[in-house]
């Protein structure tokens, strides 16, 4: 498959809206690949710097790779993410996407679609930065964290509404609590781990708990500097998801799971 010069990509305004626009295709190093993409998942960051392409998780299909790749190949049906949002080449609401090759995972034939597998990225890899546990197990972060302790050998212990209980134990739950009878499990040691805090106060109102933050974007080899806070590059965190990008591969050809997706033609 030839490469064009240019792409299309939907590119972040001035005034905060999109465009669809041509620009030009990015250059790819020894240890990245080009990727023609299918499908991109939506996220909450799908906005941000004007100039720069939106778009993290994507799928889709390998086109060449850079010379030091050995474990992939033009053809191949893949699924990475990106930074998107951020910088003027990278994003993946675009028609080729570059990834690095060791963040990339090959979708086993015959287990999912091109579409589920773009969902799969940062709802999956956060886990293992913030730990086994989630307030909201209905979210897709929630459902990849019961199913990742499940697979890896845990006995998962976890909350969630009754009418989610028969969710919770399909997906590898060994124990299920409304979370009005959380105390049943005894008064501690725990950790207390808030995904997605959804009110400005969950920590604030335990002062008692070591508060942790983690971001997935530190992989990237570049540090990220906010108004309000800076992330410093970790090369601690880029080697242990890299251990981890070939076991959803092999997860998916077992037990893994799927949440429910919604399609959004032409979006």
């Amino acid at each position: 498959m030839s490469i064009p010069s240019t792409m299309r990509a939907v590119i972040v305004q001035k005034n905060k809206t999109i465009a669809v626009q041509d620009v030009s295709m990015p250059t790819i190093k020894d240890n990245e690949v080009p990727i023609k993409v299918h499908a991109i998942a939506q996220n909450p960051t799908d906005w941000k710097e004007p100039g720069s392409i939106s778009g993290v998780d994507y799928a889709g299909v390998v086109v060449k790779v850079g010379t030091s790749v050995t474990h992939l190949k033009a053809g191949d049906q893949v699924s990475s993410f990106t930074f998107g949002g951020t910088y003027r080449d990278v994003g993946a609401f675009a028609e080729y996407a570059k990834a690095d090759a060791d963040l990339v995972w090959l979708v086993p034939s015959g287990t999912i679609t091109l579409e589920e597998a773009s969902t799969m990225n940062c709802a999956y890899l956060y886990m293992l930065e913030v730990g086994l546990s989630s307030e909201h197990f209905p979210a897709s972060v929630g459902q990849f964290a019961i199913q990742l302790a499940h697979l890896s050998g845990y006995k998962v212990i976890t909350v969630a509404s009754p009418t989610n209980h028969p969710l919770v134990k399909g997906l590898g739950a060994d124990v299920v609590l409304d979370l009005a009878t959380i105390r049943a499990m005894g008064i501690g040691p725990g950790k207390i781990i808030v995904l997605q805090t959804s009110q400005p106060n969950a920590i604030q109102e335990r002062l008692d708990v070591n508060t942790q933050h983690t971001l997935i974007y530190t992989v990237f080899g570049n540090d990220i500097k906010w108004p309000n806070s800076f992330w410093p590059a970790s090369s601690a965190d880029r080697a242990h998801m890299v251990s981890y990008i070939p076991k959803i591969t092999e997860f998916l050809r077992h037990e893994l799971k799927i949440f429910k997706i919604r399609e959004i033609e032409a979006g």
